[in-house]
């Protein structure tokens, strides 16, 4: 009973809160799924990109508070390859946006490349690239091997059933025949291939910190993830260990297509509304807002009893 009057006020909090707020984020994406323009309430920036005729992004400019921060122009050769970058980046000196730096990245046919920023010109010889992939065309290994010991290598391993979902992932930099960083992934699905458990374990660049983090995923009877529960552990050489629980609930609200998300962490949480909208041209609008959380609490503590 206290339920459905619960679900009943939600919707009424809900429908009150986006006709009262500005959405937090608001995303437009073209007919093809290329992202337009973004804009961020909380940060008072907006974002514009740019493409051309064949879909390729030409330009990039970020905007807060009114004044330009970061614009960004993209040239391609005839392979649709990037060839040049230019970058111009913004300071605020005195209420005035001044040119902070203005940097030129060009991509040469034999994978090295050069960098001038703010006239200072650098060469970076190319680096080798290998990609290996399975019989099914998933790709199982690749590797970058810099010239210079400074930025070193990395390399990348990965299994897949026999569904094509990934069981693991392994992710690792070296520098000066050190691991500064590492990333190890692995899952675990059920009969219908959906992901039911997430192990991410990571270390750090220097190896100071290391994190474990266990998620388990459960579903509705239309494959959606409706909760999630996270089990964290971090190490920090000053702290030691520390442990951690979040969980995070998921509810659909079809009539507006739209999600709502309740997450949980130790001693915070925070309720947010994603909704998307189809337009007739073919355009998608995503906008996020963020809730109060005060009806989950108290339905929390009605079904307690």
């Amino acid at each position: 009973m206290f339920n459905k009057i619960f679900d009943k006020l939600e919707k009424t909090v809900i429908a009150h809160e986006i006709r009262r707020i500005k959405p937090t984020t608001t995303r437009y994406y073209r007919p093809d799924g290329k992202i337009y323009a973004e804009n961020d309430a909380l940060f008072e920036s907006r974002s514009r990109y740019f493409y051309d005729e064949n879909g390729n992004e030409v330009g990039y400019v970020h905007v807060r508070k009114g004044k330009v921060d970061t614009c960004t122009r993209y040239e391609y050769d005839e392979e649709r390859k990037v060839k040049k970058i230019y970058r111009r980046n913004f300071t605020k000196i005195n209420n005035e946006r001044v040119l902070k730096n203005e940097c030129v990245t060009i991509n040469n046919p034999d994978n090295s490349y050069t960098v001038i920023d703010n006239g200072v010109k650098i060469e970076y010889p190319a680096d080798t690239r290998t990609e290996v992939k399975d019989e099914r065309g998933n790709v199982i290994h690749t590797s970058v091997i810099y010239p210079d010991e400074e930025r070193g290598s990395y390399y990348t391993n990965s299994t897949y059933d026999e569904n094509n979902n990934r069981l693991s992932h392994e992710y690792v930099v070296t520098v000066h025949n050190n691991i500064t960083t590492l990333h190890r992934e692995f899952n675990e699905y059920d009969d219908k291939n959906r992901c039911i458990k997430h192990i991410f374990y990571m270390k750090n660049e220097g190896r100071s910190n290391e994190s474990v983090t266990l998620t388990y995923y459960t579903y509705d009877d239309k494959n959606r993830v409706i909760y999630e529960r996270e089990y964290h552990n971090f190490y920090f050489p000053h702290t030691g260990n520390q442990n951690a629980v979040s969980d995070s609930y998921r509810w659909y609200d079809e009539e507006n297509n739209a999600e709502i998300h309740y997450d949980m962490h130790s001693t915070w949480d925070y309720k947010s509304y994603y909704k998307t909208t189809i337009l007739p041209d073919g355009r998608k609008i995503e906008q996020h807002w963020t809730l109060p959380t005060w009806i989950d609490k108290v339905r929390k503590f009605f079904n307690a009893f």
